[in-house]
């Protein structure tokens, strides 16, 4: 796949984390609806509850904001990625196990996986390090 595919594909993945990331912060701030409808009612309980909190939609907005805007850049593209895996793979076992939408989840895990994957040598110094002193 050429070069232009994974810039693509790392630009619409970001763009997907700052949309979302500016929609948590904005209805945090009162100015926006929840923008997610859940499909099932333990997936509605279960996004209540998480949300209920605003410091963890605060964090998981930032975290989304600017993980998606680290991804803009090539240089920085790694670390946005990483910002968002933690978040990316709760994401993926909500699908599987609540929503029903096994096909969201298989896609979303696949597109994170791929762009991980893709900048996979620069996660290596993170399980090669050695000390130096």
């Amino acid at each position: 796949m050429g070069r232009y595919f994974w810039t693509a594909l790392r630009w619409l993945w970001g763009i997907m984390f700052v949309g979302n990331g500016v929609m948590l912060l904005l209805s945090l701030l009162g100015l926006a609806e929840d923008p997610f409808v859940q499909p099932t009612p333990e997936a509605r309980a279960w996004y209540d509850g998480l949300f209920s909190a605003p410091f963890l939609t605060l964090l998981l907005g930032l975290a989304f904001l600017v993980g998606g805007l680290l991804m803009s850049l090539k240089r920085t593209a790694p670390l946005g990625l990483a910002l968002v895996a933690g978040p990316v793979a709760v994401i993926v076992a909500y699908h599987f196990s609540m929503t029903g939408l096994v096909a969201w989840g298989l896609f979303t895990a696949v597109v994170q996986g791929l762009l991980m994957w893709r900048f996979r040598s620069a996660y290596e110094p993170l399980w090669s390090y050695k000390d130096r002193s």
